[in-house]
């Protein structure tokens, strides 16, 4: 093993939830950014009250996307719940952590 590498650190469910949110962090984008959605009072910025607005809006389209029959790949699996819940709380704080203002 190479000196840092991530799996060294990291297991495959925590890299999985990573790589699911590097894949999702910008889905549904309007084509704005949040001073726009904010200054605009749109109903993204309503919905999320002013705050990360666009991470928030990708984060609840990315779990709901994951809970459709045809990709919710949790489904089935050996996983157990809390390994679940966990996996999906990195997805989510992954794509929240995209919000460079903060």
């Amino acid at each position: 093993h190479k000196q840092g590498d991530i799996t060294r650190s990291l297991s495959k469910r925590h890299i999985l939830a990573i790589l699911v949110a590097a894949l999702c962090h910008d889905v549904d984008h309007p084509g704005n950014d949040n001073l726009f959605e904010i200054e605009a009072d749109t109903d993204l910025a309503r919905i999320y009250n002013g705050l990360s607005v666009l991470e928030n809006h990708h984060a609840y389209t990315t779990q709901a996307l994951l809970r459709k029959p045809e990709l919710n790949f949790f489904e089935g699996s050996t996983l157990e719940k809390k390994d679940v819940r966990d996996m999906k709380q990195i997805i989510t704080k992954s794509i929240m952590t995209t919000d460079m203002s903060h």
